[in-house]
């Protein structure tokens, strides 16, 4: 018999704990050391950067910079102000990317720009752990005043409001300096800066506690140059959609009689598709319109709609426009068809728009810089009205309700709404089958539907969301017990969108569905705030595998072909929302999510979908305060998995996670088939560190854990050391002036309740106690003998070591006699609270040929789409 504490986590109880805690801006940003840095300009312009053997440059090399938008930005900080002074956003042209190979993979991403025409900057080189950027000539645009007291260089890759940056530090105490006056910077030698400057003004994104940022130099285009004002006071449009109509489409040319308007001729109606782009008409002739000529693409012919609100590329305007601007490939005619071409700044105002869901009446973020013109100030955005849903007999659609979401405000909350689709003709027969193991209290009929896509569109302002299927025994209207009858997942009550709707806050029956659609609408339970709805609903609520999420506004997620997956008839759906409302007005948070059917041709339900979900390791950190410590484990995937997608998850003190590609010896704590404890690493389970050449994954911010896809499923087949990742994680407890700081006893939440089913109390995270005691209360400790250790001293020559039975005042203090000693400092181990820790593996993989038959249920919802802020890309590695 398996022992519980292996069963619970076998059985997929931290699954709700997956997804990274909360942030409040949709970027990532690495730091890492770098070996030079020059600015000259006192005999001609001239910058150069050169970092060499950085793991971190990994997860700039798994993206396209021809595909993404790279932009590099550099800035000083002078003695009292004086002297400071930056570039601005350099924004390089993707059009003069090219990929560099050795033998069938890609090397090296290549931009080569003799003339410098953006900001200077002549030449770069990508590689794996390699960045160099040279640049010269008059179009460099920032001449110090002055010596520098720092200087930060900054390089960027991004897709829509998804950013990536790298940065890099100079100043006296963390590079060597050769040369600091008013026409020559140079430092060499920098070390990592631990962190890069949050919020940084200039990069083109409004991050509390900034008013505003546009990204460049002017400072008379509604955005002061250090973000803290706006001088915008009359709007000469009333929404960024408004000034898009007259700065872009008549702007350009696009509105004349032989264009987009009731004036075009009916022969030239083909190329142009009949749109209609005059004020009045415009936006309905654009968003959610399907576009009348379609897009080659590799899956086909393709229909995209002319605005997909929160996805741009999916907007065939926009790829017709990108097109043009940035030499995107596309088999769409490049806009416009005149001998105008947009600038990026129109392009990107274009994208930001749609990124924000398209809105007809809202300004929206940044936008009024890119189009040079005066907006009001930022509006909430909202997906008006909510998307359609799929047609009938092709898939279904959910809806989660609407949350508050006050203005310059941040949440993250949980809730649960009920369906019930054996109530409506949405499902045919042919995709239905018998699936025991989803919980007979919300699922009596014992039914499934097969689905291979899934689409997630939230309204702009989302930051996560995490959607989850319970499979626990609690009925969705089951009271809680007597004292707490609304613990399970009530009361359930109206919140609509509009919050001033009469209804709002009214009692409603989530089991009385619509017919049309399935669900109660507007109908949801109690609304918790909490990270990972970790305690959220009855005991068992652990028991809800995530089946779809996403860290964008919108995500389209299509399994491999012949891939599928499975959804019981009727259900509890357990929303996980995170979002940040930086605007001064209120607003509420909802978000809509299609799921699509597979089948019935046995084409599309071939394999399914399996999942990566290692948990053999998730609680073994134990990490003395001003230390750090790595974990390493392997993980052998069966023979003939196709994987197709790599991730990870930890949590705050998580500065690193590595995944090595196969070949790697697996290692295990004896036997391949022994029990091995999750809290516990025994010596000869202590893996190495792999080789640099299959490093293939690396992550360093637990806020957006990177996701890799690659281009096609690969191929593990063979030996054991030919199918088995190995993947490590640095857990650093402020070992470092620049590093994650300490884990305070003040500080750290409680954990939350350990006892699914346990005979015995496990004390697993939460404040550090004050002396050492075991994680498990006696007489039971000798079953798992591992101490939670006391707390340490926060400072002075103490600093570390335990202090709970001391006077803290005089043992911890910094000098002899100042008495200002603090007793603060924990060890990390692992645990539920974004204060302790977690050590996953995660991914996604099918088996094929056909596998041994397999019990559907639970074991088929492996295809769990990671959050990640965005999909990467292996290229060249494919099988």
């Amino acid at each position: 018999m398996e022992h519980p504490l292996r069963w619970w986590l076998s059985a997929g109880a931290i699954c709700v704990l997956l997804f990274a805690p909360p942030v409040s801006a949709h970027d990532v940003r690495l730091p890492l050391a770098a070996d030079e840095i020059r600015v000259l300009t006192g005999q001609g312009n001239a910058f150069s950067v050169q970092i060499t053997e950085q793991d971190v440059l990994l997860n700039l090399f798994n993206l396209d910079p021809a595909t993404q938008e790279a932009a590099i930005l550099v800035f000083g900080t002078g003695a009292g102000g004086a002297g400071a002074g930056s570039t601005g956003l350099i924004e390089l042209d993707p059009s003069l990317w090219v990929e560099v190979f050795d033998g069938p993979t890609v090397s090296e991403y290549r931009y080569d720009d003799p003339d410098g025409a953006a900001g200077g900057i002549k030449a770069v080189s990508l590689k794996k752990r390699e960045l160099r950027i040279e640049g010269s000539g008059p179009n460099w645009p920032w001449a110090p005043d002055g010596a520098q007291d720092q200087l930060w260089f900054h390089f960027r890759l991004r897709e829509g409001i998804e950013e990536e940056w790298v940065c890099a530090e100079f100043d006296e105490g963390t590079a060597t300096l050769v040369q600091n006056q008013q026409d020559a910077l140079w430092w060499t030698e920098s070390a990592s800066p631990g962190a890069c400057p949050d919020p940084l003004c200039g990069n083109g994104v409004r991050e509390l506690p900034e008013v505003c940022d546009d990204g460049n130099l002017v400072d008379d285009d509604g955005c002061s140059n250090d973000c803290s004002s706006t001088s915008c006071e009359t709007p000469e449009f009333e929404s960024t959609f408004e000034g898009i109509q007259s700065v872009i489409f008549d702007g350009y040319g696009c509105t004349n009689g032989l264009c987009h308007s009731p004036a075009v001729p009916p022969f030239y109606q083909p190329p142009q598709g009949g749109l209609d782009l005059t004020a009045g008409v415009s936006y309905s002739q654009l968003v959610g319109a399907p576009s009348t000529v379609p897009a080659f693409t590799d899956d086909g012919l393709v229909f995209y709609d002319r605005v997909e609100p929160g996805e741009p590329i999916a907007s065939s305007l926009f790829e017709r426009l990108s097109a043009k601007t940035n030499g995107t490939p596309s088999s769409l005619i490049p806009m416009p068809t005149n001998t105008l071409t947009l600038t990026r700044d129109h392009l990107e105002a274009v994208e930001r728009w749609i990124r924000a869901g398209a809105p007809e009446h809202a300004s929206v973020t940044g936008t009024a810089g890119l189009l040079g013109t005066c907006l009001p100030p930022d509006d909430p955005l909202k997906i008006d009205p909510p998307p359609a849903p799929p047609a009938v007999g092709e898939g279904v659609q959910f809806w989660s309700t609407a949350w508050p979401l006050p203005n310059n405000s941040e949440d993250e909350i949980c809730m649960a709404t009920y369906y019930d689709l054996t109530q409506t003709d949405l499902v045919p027969e042919g995709v239905q089958i018998d699936c025991p193991g989803f919980g007979d209290a919300n699922n009596p009929s014992g039914k499934c539907f097969y689905y291979n896509r899934r689409v997630l569109r939230q309204d702009a302002q989302s930051h996560h969301s995490i959607i989850q299927i319970y499979t626990g025994a609690a009925g969705v209207l089951d009271p809680g017990p007597p004292g707490n009858p609304d613990a399970r997942f009530g009361p359930f009550a109206y919140r609509p969108n509009d919050r001033s709707d009469p209804r709002t806050g009214q009692p409603c029956d989530p089991t009385v569905v619509d017919p049309a659609t399935g669900f109660h609408q507007d109908c949801s339970g109690q609304l918790v705030s909490g990270v990972a709805c970790t305690g959220f609903g009855p005991p068992d609520s652990f028991q809800a595998p995530a089946f779809s999420g996403s860290q964008e506004p919108y995500v389209d997620n299509s399994f491999a072909d012949g891939v599928y997956s499975v959804l019981p008839m009727s259900g509890v759906i357990i929303w996980n929302s995170h979002a940040f409302n930086l605007t001064e007005g209120d607003t509420t948070m909802a978000q809509y999510l299609d799921v699509e059917f597979a089948g019935p041709d046995p084409q599309e339900l071939r394999w399914p979908a399996q999942g990566i979900f290692d948990t053999s390791k998730i609680f073994v950190q134990q990490v003395p305060p001003f230390e750090s410590r790595e974990y390493c484990r392997t993980f052998t995937l069966p023979e003939g998995a196709r994987l197709f997608e790599l991730g990870s998850h930890t949590h705050r003190w998580g500065s690193e996670f590595r995944i090595w590609e196969p070949p790697n010896e697996p290692c295990y704590p004896g036997d391949p088939g022994d029990f091995e404890l999750p809290l516990t690493c025994e010596p000869d389970c202590q893996c190495a560190s792999g080789d640099p050449d299959q490093l293939i994954y690396v992550s360093t911010d637990y806020t957006d854990p990177v996701q890799l896809e690659f281009d096609s499923p690969r191929l593990l087949s063979g030996s054991e050391a030919d199918r088995t990742l190995l993947y490590c994680s640095v857990y650093d407890n402020g070992e470092t002036p620049t590093s994650p700081p300490v884990k305070r006893q003040s500080t750290s939440p409680d954990s939350p309740p350990f006892d699914f089913g346990l005979p015995f109390p496990v004390a697993l995270g939460g404040p550090c106690p004050d002396v050492d005691e075991p994680i498990i209360a006696p007489p039971l400790d000798s079953f798992l003998n591992i101490t939670r250790h006391g707390v340490s001293c926060m400072d002075g020559p103490n600093q570390g070591v335990p202090c709970g039975n001391e006077d803290a005042a005089s043992f911890c203090e910094t000098a002899p006699g100042l008495g200002d000693g603090v007793c603060d400092a924990c060890e990390v181990m692992g645990g539920f609270t974004t204060e302790d820790e977690m050590f996953i593996l995660l991914g996604n993989y099918y088996l094929a040929p056909e596998p041994e038959p397999l019990a559907l249920g639970l074991a088929a919802l492996g295809g769990v789409s990671m959050l990640a802020r965005r999909a990467r890309r292996c290229r060249g590695r494919a099988d």
